[in-house]
Order: C-alpha cells, then structure tokens, then sequence
C-alpha cells in the first residue's frame, strides 16, 4: 500500500495511454509488427495457393486467418491516430 503523499506509478506515463504505447513508436513490438502486416498487405500480392500455405503452416482456418488481419489493421489505425 502506498504511504501518505506519495503516489504509485505504472508504466503507463497517463490515464489515457494505453500501455502499448508507453515506449517509443520505434520499439513497439505490436505497433510494428501490425505495421509489418499491413505493409505486406498494401504492397504484396499473394495468390490464393500461397495463402492457403501461409494458413496450414500457421495451422488457422480461414476465419482465424482473417482475424489476425483484422487485427493488425485495428492495431496499426488505432497507432496512426485513425481509431
């Protein structure tokens, strides 16, 4: 418990940053690698044969594949400023 008049900190640095962004952009693992993702996605066109490799290595259906796009989307919209 903290003593009178001082108070505890964390290492979120305010009420209204979310952890993930308590350190520098740069060496933001879930930033970057969701920025990572989009980039491929923006900027690499991959036939259906290499997706459906991509999810049998990650052993995901399609619907769980999906998600972790979605996911990295919201991630990196939501570090942009957009969400």
């Amino acid at each position: 418990m903290a003593s009178k008049g001082k108070q505890r900190t964390s290492a979120v640095t305010a009420p209204e940053l979310h952890p993930v962004q308590a350190k520098p952009l740069w060496e933001n693992n879930e930033i970057q690698f969701a920025r990572l993702i989009m980039e491929i996605c923006a900027n690499v066109t991959m036939v259906d044969d290499e997706i459906q490799a991509m999810r049998a290595s990650m052993d995901l259906g399609q619907e769980d594949f999906d998600e972790l796009w979605e996911r990295a989307h919201d991630v990196w919209e939501t570090a942009k400023g957009n969400r």
